[in-house]
């Protein structure tokens, strides 16, 4: 059989020179080019690919898993437009998203907007100030094409710093290879505020659109610039918009050429059901928490028969958080998730980001350390077996890492949780 070969340039860069500073930020040892995926056949399936996942519409098409026995699916029902648009082994997933000479890129998925979103992108939540700006720099230098941000963690001044100095019309990126997220905040959910809050994100990004706003969480709090109003007892002040009105004030921003597609953060199924009832603007995508130990299988499903992708965050689990149990469970000293790194001489993190690639899930790792930002992307040259990704599966324990607690009467309580739209009491 013919073999197809996307060839993606592998090195450990070095940052350009005067580029970026600060301790960590030194060389890294070189390591030859070589091919990242191997596919047999015509279409590819089977070999070193992930397994393909087609999408009919809104209807997911059961596909075999890879193996070198695995026969490719009948794909007759395409017309040739589409199938045109079908890289080897990737189904609608099509790999490289952009090439550059020294650097890695993500596979990508299609949003039913057409556009392309990669796989993995640099998370920022909790990156600090003073290293964010060096670490959205390195990132785009070593191949990531994805940004997620938001207003939230108070540093997207610092990354457009970073963004005006690398993207744009005769600079390292080109605007339109690179695909930004941000997220309007629990303040901002009354129509009048949407508007401005993004402008405020826009100048912050020093963008002139995003490719995709989400709506952080389906509550809001208390309208105003303090981001969590607080009551006497500490208890947050919260507001009674309910998020459909947001999400019409939300799709405004689209018909203004400011946003290029819209997405909810946290929902739940039932929630994304309520918005798609009055969705005039489809949401694309759907960020939630996601690994081993919360595969969100049932949500997933949920999500590609409707048509929005999936992005997990805290795709490594949590363990810096400040309200963290110091009993919870730790992710990345699972036996498995060892087993498998020492199998394939690869960290840990490297193994739970392949596990949600190869399940066509998009992963926003956060790490300002030179060398885990360039191990995370570097997961596209190995492919777990159908028991390998059996196992990962099995770790599956519906643990929730993130969700944000407050002392009250001295006990630690779920801080939202007495919210009507608070979305973690369903079961999904």
């Amino acid at each position: 059989m013919q073999t197809h070969v996307v060839q993606l340039m592998s090195k450990r860069a070095s940052p350009p020179s005067g580029a970026l500073g600060g301790a960590g930020w030194g060389s890294l040892p070189a390591t030859p080019a070589k091919p990242l995926c191997s596919f047999p056949g015509r279409l590819g399936w089977g070999g070193t690919g992930p397994t393909p996942r087609v999408m009919r519409g809104a209807r997911p098409l059961a596909l075999p898993q890879g193996g070198a026995s695995s026969s490719p699916p009948d794909l007759s029902w395409l017309t040739p437009r589409q199938g045109a648009g079908l890289s080897p082994g990737h189904g609608r997933v099509r790999s490289p998203c952009a090439r550059a000479e020294g650097t890695v890129m993500a596979s990508c998925v299609i949003l039913h907007t057409g556009q392309k979103m990669p796989l993995i992108g640099l998370g920022t939540w909790k990156s600090e100030p003073g290293q964010v700006k060096s670490a959205v720099k390195y990132a785009l230098s070593v191949g990531y094409r994805h940004i997620d941000c938001a207003a939230l963690y108070s540093n997207e001044a610092e990354i457009g710093e970073a963004l005006k100095e690398n993207v744009g019309p005769g600079k390292a990126v080109p605007r339109e290879e690179l695909f930004v997220t941000s997220k309007l905040w629990n303040t901002k959910h009354h129509p009048e505020d949407v508007e401005p809050a993004l402008r405020k994100t826009l100048a912050d990004l020093q963008l002139e659109y995003l490719d995709l706003y989400l709506m952080h969480w389906p509550h809001a709090f208390e309208r105003g610039d303090d981001l969590f109003p607080k009551n006497a007892d500490g208890s947050v002040r919260y507001d009674s918009i309910h998020y459909k009105e947001t999400w019409k004030a939300m799709e405004a921003l689209v018909a203004k050429g400011l946003v290029r597609a819209l997405g909810l953060s946290n929902f739940n199924s039932r929630q994304i059901d309520d918005v798609l009832s009055v969705a005039s603007v489809r949401p694309a995508v759907l960020q939630v928490e996601c690994h081993p130990y919360l595969a969100q299988n049932e949500l997933i499903a949920h999500c590609q028969a409707r048509g929005l992708e999936v992005t997990a965050y805290s795709p490594l689990g949590s363990s810096d958080r400040a309200w963290r149990d110091p009993d919870e469970p730790v992710l990345l000293e699972e036996p498995v998730v060892l087993a498998l790194a020492e199998k394939y001489g690869r960290s840990p993190a490297q193994i739970l980001l392949r596990w949600q690639v190869q399940r066509k899930v998009i992963c926003i790792p956060k790490s300002v350390t030179p060398s885990r930002i360039l191990q995370n992307i570097q997961v596209f040259d190995f492919t777990f077996s159908p028991e390998e990704m059996k196992q990962l599966d099995a770790l599956n324990r519906n643990w929730r890492y993130i969700v944000p607690m407050i002392v009250m009467d001295g006990k630690r309580v779920p801080r939202d949780a007495g919210h009507p739209l608070y979305p973690f009491n369903d079961p999904y």
